[in-house]
């Protein structure tokens, strides 16, 4: 009930997930936009992730990963809050789904 994220079903591509600050897990956040829309493939996951702060365990960063990747996450933006470990993680781990973000950046989804 803390958290906001939004969930688009883009046809022929799968969900596209964009989280708040993922106060209730990113992982979480997946999982109930799985929940409402299906078992759909998971098309892309966007915005914070909440892994960004000195209290956060390194091993949280490296679970998030690994369910990316058990998720079959096709596209990764880690965004404000999630923070360097996470960035390098995922670029390091899952160097062909992450997208570093920039202003300026367009994604395209589906046709």
């Amino acid at each position: 009930m803390d958290e906001m994220g939004l969930v688009i079903d883009v046809r022929g591509a799968g969900l596209v997930v964009l989280t708040g600050c993922a106060h209730a897990g990113v992982v979480n956040t997946i999982e109930q936009a799985r929940a409402v829309c299906g078992p759909k493939p998971v098309r892309a996951v966007m915005g914070g992730f909440h892994l960004g702060f000195p209290t956060t365990p390194a091993e949280n960063v490296d679970l998030t990963a690994a369910a990316f990747a058990e998720l079959e996450v096709a596209t990764v933006m880690p965004m404000h809050c999630s923070g360097l470990r996470t960035h390098t993680r995922l670029s390091t781990g899952m160097s062909a789904n992450y997208v570093q973000p920039a202003v300026g950046t367009v994604l395209r989804f589906g046709r």
